[in-house]
């Protein structure tokens, strides 16, 4: 051991000393002071160097070490699951379900996890941004700058400059002023027509601004309300109450994955499943109706692939036998593709759960033209024989009338661009209608021919690219807002209160030099803010002050009977509100079925015509099948990594788009997994990997919705194809729902797939169908190598060095040592 000498001793004391003392000094955190923060890593991230900045203005409550947990309500999908946020030093870092809240009693889904990636994402808008020319991109090259695997330019950017809060609403203030046409507003319905504060707010500000609304987005439930308003006399979604059902029929409703309330209807199927009512071995009854088999159907004790668009003629033919109408079971077998001996089984097996049978509309009833039509048939099942497992619940606080407006009146409003009649545009939200809009729609070139638009949203997207400025936006998690959801548990009054978990005004320096960091994380502002902001700018205020006055004058309306329900302990209602996550409470249940005589009278769709062999398929024409992806949505979780690599439920399929193609048939026309096919309609085209899917309806190719985006960050940008593009403007007769199956398409093989990785560098193709032998060796050892070793792994000795070529794992561990 080396010796210390007494001075080197001292010398050393006296060292630490002064290092302690130092380290232990107690610094003010008023400024932001070079030096104190700590390095994480190298490099930049999302724009802002990767450094952990203090809370200079820090919020009441804070402790450090300490979590601290606010309730809140999910807005990722309409459904409004209520959500416990663990914070820690003011930041969000994890979400939960709120085990109190009736919709999800503690459960959540991926997309309310995913909810976090949302808030930190790097491609947000952090301020305002002037468009140097409208829709003017700049591009660069795709996977490595200096090597591009294919040479093709991929849009990432917006040509755009930063623009102060003052100048940008002044420019967005003088746009709306100097209008010479009409000022139209485009909001989200997603986010609107839930909350009743908004939606107030909305209809408060369009008045004063002698503004239309027009309320849109890509998954309108108006044609099941409208049925719902017929059977039931309830201007709302029913909630099926599953656990209390013992047969189930689902017709074309995929309500574990997708809308309108997947955790609500999750959590009730598997009471259904397995609840207190079950006995040992029993498990219910559930058949699915429909020609793809989803993540829902693949649940089934039954599957009826009926042909595509015929979910309400089955659902004819069931009533027709409950009721002895001497409707011709061969006729709705020859229009479905079912058999006659399959239709009366079915409604025979519905017969026999008598009050304690259910059928179920969903999605899969928005394909055809005559979508309230196709609801009011399955909805009238239910009344048929007094279902029990049918009932509503109430809004707490009621909605002010802002529903979506539909398709049809999106179409009236790019009439009214075209002609020169809109002067101004204000987006808010994400509607995208230039994504989830048919090209064959003119939205995009109507657009340009307004003057003006200006957005307010927290990403740029296909839409906003177009605008001549935009307002960045708060997510969720920052602002404050209200919620109804679509679908309210039977006998319960509810409404759910949303509260800014994270503060961006609390993180950063103070601007004071140009040594500070940003005078906060995010220089963005609510929505309902920048609404009253405009509103005063042009003359005319709100009577709201800020979102969160507004939400305290929605909620100071409540009856007394809520009031009372919320006051626990002394403490204010409010108080109590926040703390619970909103209102809700038992109420008497309504009457399940209030609406007029034969439901079915007028409103029963006329069977399609059969005669032809193309109508299902055939070689000549398919039906193209859309459905809402499970983590996408309609698109707008695309932009969040979770979601994308959340592998597909159903095909495994990541990062990307593909279609599914009858197996049957797939390997008739000679295409296998990750053909590249041509799917022509007659609005345009698109080429995308091909899965050959066993469950799958001959006459119908099908697709996610959701990918495809060529403007929405990096996570959702040249990531598949958007099929939307390519569909008929067809609308549902009775409310101008967009038809999303209405649309039929040609299939063309035009490349064969190679194992591997495909030449855009991102596709990992595992050909696992090859039909007429096994597969290759390599394939199979590539089902088992994860994408880290297979970009890792050595190539097998003598392998061809090509971008395409697999390297055998097996021949790399089994190797003799050299």
């Amino acid at each position: 051991m080396t010796e210390i000498s007494r001075r080197k001793f001292i010398q050393l004391s006296v060292l630490g000393s002064a290092v302690a003392a130092s380290g232990c000094e107690i610094k003010p955190l008023t400024r932001y002071q070079p030096g104190v923060y700590r390095s994480e890593v190298t490099g930049q991230y999302g724009g802002y160097d990767n450094r952990v900045y203090p809370y200079l203005n820090q919020p009441d409550g804070l402790m450090d070490g300490v979590p601290q947990y606010f309730a809140t309500v999910c807005r990722m999908c309409p459904a409004g699951c209520g959500l416990f946020v663990r914070t820690m030093g003011g930041r969000a870092i994890k979400i939960e379900g709120n085990p109190a809240h009736p919709v999800n009693r503690g459960a959540t889904c991926a997309r309310a996890q995913s909810a976090l990636q949302h808030l930190y994402n790097p491609d947000r808008l952090r301020g305002p941004v002037l468009h140097a020319e409208r829709g003017a991109v700049k591009s660069r090259e795709r996977g490595n700058a200096a090597n591009p695997p294919d040479g093709r330019k991929m849009i990432t950017d917006i040509v755009s400059q930063p623009i102060d809060w003052e100048a940008a609403l002044e420019k967005v203030s003088a746009g709306l002023k100097s209008a010479t046409g009409n000022i139209a507003i485009l909001a989200d319905a997603q986010e609107f027509s839930g909350s009743p504060t908004l939606g107030r707010q909305l209809q408060q500000f369009a008045q004063n601004a002698q503004a239309s609304v027009f309320s849109y987005s890509l998954l309108d439930d108006a044609p099941w309300r409208a049925a719902a308003k017929v059977v039931y006399g309830q201007d709302q979604l029913p909630a099926y109450q599953l656990d209390q059902a013992d047969v189930i029929v689902s017709f074309g409703g995929d309500f574990l994955e997708a809308w309108p309330s997947p955790v609500f209807y999750s959590r009730l199927f598997g009471e259904f499943r397995q609840g207190p009512r079950r006995t040992q071995g029993e498990h219910g009854k559930f058949i699915y109706v429909g020609p793809r088999m989803s993540m829902t159907a693949a649940k089934a004790d039954t599957w009826l692939p009926c042909n595509p668009g015929t979910e309400s003629v089955v659902a004819q033919a069931v009533a027709s036998v409950l009721q002895d109408a001497g409707f011709s079971l061969v006729e709705a077998a020859s229009a479905s593709g079912l058999s006659a001996e399959q239709l009366q089984m079915l409604a025979e097996d519905f017969r026999n759960g008598g009050t304690r049978a259910v059928a179920v509309g969903g999605n899969g009833l928005l394909t055809s033209p005559d979508a309230t039509a196709a609801f009011t048939v399955v909805e009238a099942l239910n009344k048929q024989v007094k279902s029990q497992c049918v009932g509503f619940g109430s809004a707490a606080i009621p909605l002010p009338n802002s529903r979506a407006s539909g398709f049809k009146n999106i179409q009236q409003l790019v009439r009214s661009m075209q002609s020169g009649q809109v002067g101004a545009l204000l987006i808010l939200g994400q509607p995208n209608p230039v994504f989830t809009l048919p090209n064959a729609s003119g939205f995009l070139a109507a657009m340009q021919k307004v003057p003006f638009v200006a957005a307010l949203t927290p990403f740029e997207d296909e839409t906003t690219a177009w605008a001549n400025i935009v307002l960045p936006t708060r997510t969720f998690l920052e602002d404050w807002g209200d919620h109804v959801p679509p679908v309210i548990p039977q006998g319960i009054h509810l409404a759910t209160l949303q509260q800014p978990i994270i503060n961006p005004q609390f993180v950063g320096g103070d601007g004071i030099n140009t040594l500070d960091p940003p005078a906060s994380w995010m220089d963005t502002r609510p929505l309902a803010d920048l609404l009253v902001d405009l509103a005063a700018r042009l003359g005319k205020p709100l009577t709201d002050s800020d979102s969160r006055s507004a939400v305290r004058t929605t909620w100071a309306k409540l009856g007394q009977a809520d009031l009372k329900s919320l006051t626990t302990n002394n403490d204010p209602s409010w108080v109590a509100a926040l703390s619970k996550g909103g209102l809700w409470q038992e109420v008497a249940s309504q009457p399940r079925f209030g609406g007029g005589g034969d439901v079915g009278a007028g409103l029963a769709p006329a069977l399609p015509s059969a005669s032809t062999p193309q109508n299902w398929g055939g070689g000549a024409s398919y039906a193209l099948h859309l459905y809402p992806q499970i983590y996408n949505h309609d698109g707008r979780h695309a932009n969040l990594g979770w979601m994308q690599e959340n592998p597909d439920p159903m095909t495994m399929a990541v990062w990307n788009s593909w279609v599914e193609i009858n197996m049957q048939v797939a390997h008739e026309l000679g295409i296998r997994t990750g053909d590249i096919i041509r799917i022509s309609s007659a609005h345009g085209s698109i080429d995308v990997p091909a899965i050959p899917y066993p469950g799958l309806h001959p006459g119908a190719v099908a697709m996610p919705i959701g990918q495809g985006h060529t403007l929405y960050g990096r996570n959702a940008e040249a990531r598949g194809v958007n099929p939307l593009a390519i569909l008929d403007p067809t609308t549902d007769r009775v409310t101008g729902a967009l038809a999303l199956g209405a649309t039929r398409v040609r299939i063309t093989k035009i490349a064969s797939a190679q194992s591997g990785y495909q030449i855009d560098g991102s596709t990992l193709i595992l050909a696992q169908d090859r039909p007429g032998g096994a597969e290759p060796e390599a394939v199979k050892d590539l089902i088992h190598t994860t994408a880290k070793e297979w970009k890792t792994a050595k190539p097998v000795t003598g392998a061809p060095k090509t971008p395409g070529s697999i390297f055998n794992r097996k021949s790399e561990t089994e190797a003799p040592p050299q």
